[in-house]
């Protein structure tokens, strides 16, 4: 049999860190694109010091999938240089609703980043490749294959809810890394539907091209079938 799968591994067209900073009485949201490390996690270095609340936005460009394409498999690579204290160890991948040149305002992006449909949750108790199995997010991928952009988003629910002092977040490595095998990947499998009329005059030209100056006998003859 022919396995009628392809895969394709994609690169991040930009990856953000969407930041909340509790001061005080002072709240303030960022974007920021670092180009060196993307933290995502609560941080807190003590009890005196600015609280962070950090997301990450990945986007991916997808035009080198079919937009009738149908996703059977996807997964989401990403390297940690740190893993950050055990209360940022649970990191949740989100629906995003919006994308970067979309949201008004960088606090409805930070929240666009925590606050959507989850698709997995998942616990990691080592630094190193970290892969997110992003299957329950192939209905909104296949969504997006027409305009050939999609987001996800990551926070670290565990890390935003217990909160404490002493507490460092996870860092990933971005798609500048000098390392290319620790950039972020999106894997994903998928099948589409042929174009039937564009099979049937290959296999008719392929015939032609075959069989230039033969002799067909009888027994050799060569049927076609009209589908209409």
């Amino acid at each position: 049999l022919i396995d009628p799968s392809f895969y394709v591994n994609v690169s991040a067209a930009y990856d953000l860190v969407l930041t909340e900073e509790i001061d005080g009485f002072s709240i303030t949201h960022t974007l920021e694109a670092t180009g060196t490390r993307l933290n995502v996690g609560y941080k807190r270095i003590n009890s005196t010091a600015p609280q962070f609340f950090e997301r990450l936005d990945l986007g991916w460009n997808l035009a080198a999938i079919p937009d009738n394409a149908t996703i059977q498999a996807m997964n989401l690579t990403l390297y940690a240089t740190s893993l950050g204290n055990t209360s940022n160890q649970n990191v949740s991948a989100v629906n995003m609703a919006k994308n970067w040149t979309q949201h008004s305002t960088t606090l409805s992006y930070w929240t666009d980043a925590g606050d959507g449909k989850v698709y997995t949750t998942t616990s990691f108790l080592s630094a190193g490749f970290h892969t997110y199995n992003l299957i329950n997010a192939s209905d909104d991928f296949q969504m997006n294959l027409t305009r050939d952009f999609w987001d996800v988003g990551l926070y670290s629910p565990s890390g935003e809810n217990i909160q404490g002092n002493g507490i460092t977040n996870r860092i990933y490595a971005p798609s500048e890394n000098t390392n290319a095998s620790r950039r972020p990947v999106l894997s994903v499998t998928y099948t589409f539907a042929a174009n039937e009329t564009d099979g049937d005059d290959a296999i008719a030209q392929g015939i032609s091209d075959s069989l230039p100056s033969a002799v067909i006998h009888n027994e050799q003859q060569v049927y076609t079938r009209n589908s209409a």
